[in-house]
């Protein structure tokens, strides 16, 4: 595989709305260092991220080690979780948002670099079928995750699991934790088609 330092893979083009209103819908920016030698930053949902790295180096996993994955996304599921609201929102297959969460719980090889801009915006990023994750920011303080946003993987499985009572087909769900300023929301709203397009320049947003 030839070196590809720096590249950036797939502009999106983003016209759905915003879970929250008068929230903005921004572009979420990942990157993902495949060696040494090739750095990549991309945008899209994690499924777009997989798909593209994928295309370059097909040897490429994106997962990480099961347990460590598994011990560090376990919920407490008797917990109360105050700001969480079940099942207002439109809802998607539960099997799907499994898929969606899953795949953000196993993507440790790639960073997370929300907008950083100030104000209300929302960033989609996973969608299975007619599953969406958003996560949402309304911080007035410039927000910078390199890393951190696992926390925010986290809190989308708590939305998934106290939201699917039962043997629940069907879920959807809010959560925005007392003084936080930010919400995930996991509701039914149908995937995209994303086009792809591979640039040495950041992506810009395109209009609708």
């Amino acid at each position: 595989m030839s070196g590809h330092s720096n590249q950036i893979l797939a502009a999106i083009v983003i016209c759905a709305n915003a879970p929250i209103d008068g929230f903005s819908v921004e572009a979420v920016v990942w990157k993902a260092d495949m060696d040494p030698a090739n750095s990549f930053i991309l945008t899209g949902t994690i499924q777009d991220v997989k798909q593209r790295l994928i295309r370059v180096n097909p040897s490429w996993t994106l997962s990480d080690n099961d347990k460590q994955t598994k011990k560090t996304m376990e919920t407490d599921k008797t917990a109360d979780f105050p700001g969480l609201s079940c099942n207002a929102l439109p809802s998607a297959r539960t099997s799907a948002v499994e898929q969606a969460v899953h795949d953000l719980e196993h993507a440790h090889q790639v960073q997370l670099a929300f907008p950083t801009n100030r104000g209300n915006y929302c960033v989609t990023v996973s969608c299975v079928d007619d599953a969406r994750v958003w996560w949402c920011s309304s911080s007035p303080i410039t927000l910078h995750l390199p890393d951190s946003w696992k926390f925010f993987a986290l809190k989308t499985r708590v939305v998934m699991e106290s939201c699917a009572a039962g043997d629940a087909s069907f879920v959807s769900g809010q959560y925005s934790p007392p003084g936080a300023h930010f919400t995930v929301v996991v509701r039914g709203e149908r995937c995209d088609s994303v086009p792809e397009r591979l640039s040495w320049r950041i992506p810009s947003m395109a209009t609708c």
